[in-house]
Order: structure tokens, then sequence, then C-alpha cells
């Protein structure tokens, strides 16, 4: 069950919030335990659901002013969150072609929109249910880098990084760099996710911290890429 599922069958089969049993009351819940994530007063596997948020702040037992979720959640929304977006080209036929991908190494393998293989008329093979395309990525950066990777196809691509362009503030923080994607800013489409199976050939030694410790950039083979919370 997701989230919001766990906490409607809660309710509807009448267990308690806290310790999830069901021969007693909420009222009458002697159960001193708390969510492991938030210390709120809910059980950890319910964590999150909108009707469990704090509705004051609380008092720990030291006497600090414990600030609740609901308090913090626009803040955190409100940040712009860089995404390691980049900037590549991959080839068929001899032509090159420039594709925005996003580096996601929680990703075992290397997946693509199938609206772009269509598109550039990539040749794809199938093993058992699944679509596989064959391609050739190189950097925009470095005229010697490329490899070949397997791309599971997709419908779930395109997406899209941020919910509307960035701020120029935030583009200027980072144009002394030789940048992966140079228009990180963009919400523009995402059309391939660079998975597990290409991440140790994309990465190169090198790291920079220039947004008071809560972005980070890391130097790749195909440029500088961009991870984190701005702080504007």
């Amino acid at each position: 069950m997701n989230n919001s599922e766990k906490f409607e069958a809660v309710i509807k089969y009448k267990y308690r919030v806290n310790c999830l049993a069901r021969s007693h009351s909420t009222q009458k819940c002697t159960s001193k335990k708390r969510c492991a994530t938030c210390n709120g007063e809910h059980h950890s596997t319910l964590h999150g659901h909108p009707r469990l948020f704090c509705k004051e702040p609380k008092k720990t037992a030291k006497g600090e002013e414990r600030l609740h979720i609901q308090k913090d959640l626009p803040t955190l929304l409100a940040k712009p969150t860089l995404i390691p977006t980049v900037m590549i080209k991959v080839k068929h036929d001899g032509n090159w072609n420039k594709i925005r991908p996003i580096i996601n190494p929680t990703r075992k393998v290397t997946i693509t929109a199938s609206e772009l293989v269509q598109s550039l008329r990539l040749p794809k093979t199938y093993l058992d249910s699944y679509r596989i395309c064959k391609v050739v990525i190189g950097s925009l950066t470095d005229s010697d880098w490329h490899v070949e990777a397997n791309c599971l196809l997709t419908h779930d691509l395109p997406t899209r990084p941020y919910n509307r362009d960035l701020s120029g503030e935030i583009i200027k923080k980072f144009d002394h760099l030789v940048l992966a994607d140079p228009t990180f800013w963009k919400d523009d489409k995402i059309m391939l996710e660079l998975g597990a199976d290409i991440y140790p050939r994309l990465m190169k030694p090198g790291l920079f911290i220039p947004d008071n410790n809560t972005v980070i950039t890391q130097n790749t083979a195909l440029g500088w890429t961009l991870t984190g919370a701005c702080a504007i």
C-alpha cells in the first residue's frame, strides 16, 4: 500500500494510529512509542500522511521547541532543488543528436523514452517482454569520450525536472563552471535516465561545494553536474 492507502485502512478497520492495535480506543492507548522519523504520535509506517502532521510545536524532554513538519514543508518545497541533468549526444547512422538526460545511479539500467527512439528511428530489439535499444552516448565537452549503452524503453519518460524555469540568480552562481548541462535551470524534457550501468564511467575525481554546503558540483565526463537545494 502507499501512504494514503495505509492510513485509510487504519481508519476504516479502527486500528489505533499510534500502536496499530484494535483492542482499545485511541484515548486509552498507553503506548509510549513514537514515529521513528519525526517523533510524532503515530506509527512509523504511517509517517508522511498530511492528517498526521503536528498542529502545534511541541516541547522535547529537554525543553527545546521541536519544529513540526507542517510548518517546515512549504519552505522546503519552495526551495529550488537542483537535479543532475546533463547534455549528451546520441549517435545514429553517423549523425549525433543532442539529448537531455538525468543521472540516476539508483536505477539499475539506463532507460530511454519510447518517444525518443521513435523520433530518431533508433533500432530496437526484444528480450522477453522488454524492448531494448543500443545507443552510443558521447560528451559535448570531451570529443574523445563515448560509451555504448543498452537502454530499456519506457513510457514513463519524457518527464520534467522542475515546475518552471529557475531564476536568473541561481544561474549566476555557477556560470564559472563548464557545466554538463549549460541550461540546467530550464524545465525542459528529460528523455533519458543514465543508470548505475554507466554511472562509474561518467564520474571523474572532483567535488566543489559552492553554495553554503547545500549544493554539490560533481566533475563528470560530461562536465560539472549540480545537485542539492539552493540557499536562495
